[in-house]
């Protein structure tokens, strides 16, 4: 975190900053903006990003932007609170302003370089600017202190390739990212089976193609939005009635010992409650098929479309 003008109390101040965001984490907002009013008094520019993230907690997005304004105004040189206010008024639809405070967070010192690309990237292509976003992703694809944001990055690239008509590339984008992770990360495989899908269903590849990359995908325990976005593309029968189907299954092999098991939601469009629980639940792993009880089955409403999973919660670990 950038700050500004502070003294000696620095230590003092950061480990307060730190105290704020687990109150936001928590949802003790009125306890995170008593620990900004100190850091104010302390002069330490953390206390705007703190009252910023409060009141984003809160849905105040345009208070959220007033707070990060009069910060920037004071500690320019702040690259997080840049950032910060970049990405929330990217949000709001303000991608001029956007820019602008992205790319004064590239300027300051010590900035994290990744992290305001790919907020860029992000800004750029809600803005259509297609082209600067696949340059500021593919940069941050390619930046050593990256890792935090690479599947994100990821996402944005193989969009961005898609609109410009190079599906294609896609998928050598995702081998080539695979090709950089160590044999024995087993969770980036399996998220990165996930993008394969997906940019394999946007070439146009053959059904079983896709779907062998999206099996790989589950099995690997990959709880990834472009498994749902790679299924949408492929063809599927006509159904016209959405369900809500909640699954419960036993410890996951990466879990904690102490887990017993999770719970899943999804949403299915689908012909009856059976076939919406057998598309379910060939979003699991194989190992866990079998075990798998179905907790409850709602009916949403009629939903005319191809039958597939619409959506797919994460896992809700339970234990004992």
């Amino acid at each position: 975190m950038s700050a500004m003008f502070f003294g000696t109390r620095e230590d003092e101040a950061q480990r307060l900053h730190e105290e704020a965001l687990a109150r936001i984490d928590g949802r003790d907002l009125a306890g995170a903006r008593e620990i900004a009013r100190q850091l104010r008094g302390m002069r330490w520019s953390g206390a705007f990003e703190i009252e910023a993230l409060a009141a984003r907690a809160e849905g105040d997005l345009e208070g959220a932007v007033r707070v990060l304004e009069e910060g920037v105004g004071l500690a320019p040189g702040a690259w997080s609170l840049q950032q910060l206010l970049g990405t929330l008024c990217s949000e709001l639809g303000r991608l001029d302003r956007a820019l602008e405070a992205l790319d004064a967070a590239l300027r300051c010192e010590g900035v994290w370089v990744s992290s305001v690309r790919y907020n860029r990237a992000v800004a750029r292509m809600r803005g259509g600017d297609v082209g600067g976003a696949l340059a500021d992703a593919e940069s941050v694809l390619e930046d050593p202190a990256t890792p935090p944001f690479t599947l994100d990055a990821l996402r944005v690239a193989i969009d961005a390739l898609a609109r410009l008509g190079r599906a294609d590339d896609a998928i050598s984008l995702v081998r080539a990212v695979s090709s950089s992770l160590a044999k024995d990360d087993v969770d980036g495989r399996a998220a990165l089976a996930a993008f394969d899908a997906l940019a394999r269903a946007r070439a146009g590849r053959g059904e079983d193609e896709v779907r062998g990359a999206i099996e790989r995908a589950v099995e690997g325990l990959a709880m990834r939005s472009e498994v749902i976005d790679a299924l949408a593309l492929l063809p599927a029968p006509e159904a016209r009635v959405r369900y809500r189907v909640t699954i419960s299954a036993p410890r996951p092999p990466d879990a904690p010992v102490e887990i017993e098991g999770y719970l899943r939601v999804f949403e299915v469009r689908a012909h009856d409650e059976a076939h919406a629980v057998a598309l379910a639940r060939a979003l699991e792993p194989s190992s866990l098929r079998s075990a798998i009880a179905v907790e409850d089955v709602k009916v949403l409403g009629e939903d005319r479309g191809p039958a597939r999973v619409v959506f797919a919660s994460g896992r809700a670990l339970f234990g004992a």
